[in-house]
């Protein structure tokens, strides 16, 4: 009974919310897996462990640049919104030693886009809303985005769309 009096009280927007990052959170990936992703992962790194741009070469990426050094050819929106997530990620290595730093690093980095994502089908529920459809009608074309589109795929990598999708409708 109080937890029904609990969801009575929470705001739509903030259900939905929940509702989607758990989705998105038991399909998480868990891990970088793709090359793009590796790369902007070690840039994100390498700014908050040694304030570079350059990154140690990778088996993807391992040709030099200016002055020897390895840098992303990846544009820095997606890294720099990794650096919050890397920067817990290794403050919770430093609390809590493993045998490697990435393995909290990645899955925190990992949820940058389950975040987003659900924020993003939020964001699209007030958008419908504050064009006049009715609650229910934004409510449907929120979850058709969230569970029916290429969006749950794109949330459990740690890919660039869903930043772009969230700061395109923004």
């Amino acid at each position: 009974q109080k937890l029904s009096e609990l969801l009575q009280k929470l705001s739509p927007g903030v259900l939905l919310f929940l509702f989607f990052f758990s989705i998105y959170l038991f399909t998480l990936a868990g891990e970088i897996q793709y090359g793009d992703e590796v790369e902007k992962y070690l840039v994100a790194q390498s700014l908050v462990d040694r304030h570079s741009l350059a990154f140690r070469p990778t088996e993807m990426r391992n040709t030099t640049g200016v002055g020897g050094q390895t840098y992303s050819i990846y544009e820095m929106g997606q890294t720099v919104a990794e650096i919050p997530l890397y920067a817990i990620g290794r403050a919770l290595f430093d609390l809590f030693p493993q045998p490697d730093v990435n393995w909290t690093a990645e899955l925190l980095v990992g949820l940058l886009n389950p975040l987003v994502t659900a924020l993003t089908a939020v964001l699209l529920f007030r958008t419908c809303l504050a064009l006049g459809y009715r609650k229910n009608t934004s409510l449907v074309v929120a979850v058709a985005f969230g569970v029916a589109t290429i969006a749950w795929a794109l949330s459990k990598g740690v890919t660039r769309e869903p930043l772009l999708a969230l700061l395109l409708l923004s």
